[in-house]
């Protein structure tokens, strides 16, 4: 099977497309920094708090300061992925939904793989596509960080989705294989 036929809805446009956000590196390093930054506020703020109580009672502030501190740093971890997600549904409400969130078909060619929907067509060489993901609702075909085409496996119109995955792997695989030698 050379080519898969699905629908793309905004449930999945936002889904996929935070999975994606958050998984970039910048984003990564981005987060983490400020996670580590809050628990490192929470902690020295709890260190003063156990100073000014003094010896009594310092060790029982430092265990509720560890605690609250955990809990805070999660809460902050959750803010940040639900900000992103809020961020995406906004992206994708302000798209032309006739043009994205449609049916699409995706096509293995000889030079390269081949989005299209009844409005616009997309190319990317083999030499494009830097990697090839799979997540438990997506697959991703990766050619950067603005380019990246989406399979969501529940939406599956037409062909069979695992031959066409195990096909496009074996195909960018062979590419990668020539690249290298080149």
């Amino acid at each position: 099977m050379r080519w898969i036929r699905f629908e793309l809805t905004e449930q999945d446009a936002v889904l996929g497309n935070t999975q994606l956000a958050l998984a970039y590196p910048v984003i990564r390093r981005t987060q983490f920094r400020a996670v580590i930054g809050v628990f490192l506020y929470m902690m020295a703020v709890t260190l003063l708090l156990a100073w000014l109580v003094g010896r009594q009672g310092a060790m029982s502030v430092i265990g509720f300061g560890a605690i609250i501190s955990i809990i805070v740093t999660w809460l902050v971890i959750f803010q940040y992925r639900r900000g992103t997600r809020n961020n995406m549904r906004g992206i994708i409400r302000d798209l032309p939904t006739e043009a994205y969130l449609t049916e699409h078909k995706i096509e293995i060619l000889n030079d390269g793989v081949e989005r299209s929907s009844k409005l616009h067509r997309t190319w990317l060489a083999w030499k494009a596509i830097h990697k090839l993901d799979e997540t438990k609702q997506f697959y991703f075909i990766q050619g950067g960080p603005a380019h990246t085409f989406m399979i969501p496996k529940a939406r599956i119109l037409e062909g069979n989705l695992e031959q066409f995955w195990q096909e496009l792997n074996e195909e960018w695989t062979k590419s990668r294989g020539t690249a290298d030698r080149a």
